[in-house]
């Protein structure tokens, strides 16, 4: 549910800046990107409810649930998106403080 840039995952976040960057220099780009961005959220919509609900086609069928250790990795990654998605100021200043270093080397 993450790719569908809910408020609150790292996707939104990601998807508000190209928005904000598209409109302050074209908004007619902004307008042409806009439908690509509802019908990717529609049929990821439409993915998720065909796999969780299933689709009663036999190689669905073949998989078993989850492990306990497939459980523990979904809620590592799971916390990280959440995570970045309401602070991602650590990211840019991660971004942000590399970034300056590699111009500071190149002006040498």
């Amino acid at each position: 549910m993450g790719n569908l840039g809910l408020p609150g995952t790292s996707n939104f976040i990601g998807e508000i800046l190209v928005f904000f960057s598209i409109l302050s220099k074209n908004m007619f780009t902004f307008f042409l990107v806009l439908p690509s961005v509802v019908l990717s959220a529609i049929y990821s919509l439409y993915l998720y409810t065909r796999l969780a609900n299933g689709n009663n086609t036999s190689y669905i069928k073949i998989y078993s649930d989850l492990t306990a250790y497939e459980i523990l990795i979904s809620i590592v990654l799971i916390f990280f998106i959440i995570l970045l998605g309401i602070l991602p100021n650590y990211i840019f200043e991660l971004i942000n403080s590399s970034h300056f270093l590699i111009l500071e080397r190149l002006k040498l």
